[in-house]
């Protein structure tokens, strides 16, 4: 019992590093060849295929990583892009590169606030650990714009 049991275990673990856990591999991307780390999803090729992170560096050393959806080795779909200084990118990737918005998508980020209205339906109060400090917190809070 314990042997089968030993098994199913190392099977389950071999069966998790296939799977592309923290991986160094070379990507070639629509912009250049770049090595680093990915753990994810994978094709039968080895390739990052479905949800998987790619770590890697730029041409000037600074470290970033794609988290989103690959298709056979690319950037495409859903993803975000995170650099070391905090920079981030979020949105759809195409061969690569993030798809700019356009123009129509760009207008419907941005209301001004004269369109908004916000409905209370009711306030609490809350003490903090007897303090005589109480703070209001709304409660069923909507915001419609309109």
């Amino acid at each position: 019992m314990k042997k089968r049991i030993l098994t199913l275990l190392l099977v389950g673990v071999l069966a998790f590093s296939l799977v592309g856990c923290g991986k160094q591999m070379t990507l070639n991307l629509a912009y250049g060849d770049r090595t680093g780390t990915y753990s994810g999803d994978m094709n039968e090729a080895g390739l990052p295929n479905g949800q998987g992170k790619f770590t890697t560096t730029n041409s000037d050393g600074e470290e970033w990583t794609y988290a989103g959806e690959f298709k056979n080795g690319h950037f495409e779909g859903e993803g975000k892009t995170t650099w070391k200084s905090g920079q981030v990118e979020i949105g759809t990737y195409k061969d690569d590169v993030i798809v700019p918005m356009k123009g129509n998508e760009i207008k419907s980020l941005y209301t001004t606030p004269e369109n908004f209205t916000v409905t209370i339906d009711k306030v609490e109060i809350y003490e903090i650990s007897g303090a005589e400090t109480r703070i209001p917190v709304l409660v069923n809070e909507h915001i419609k714009n309109t």
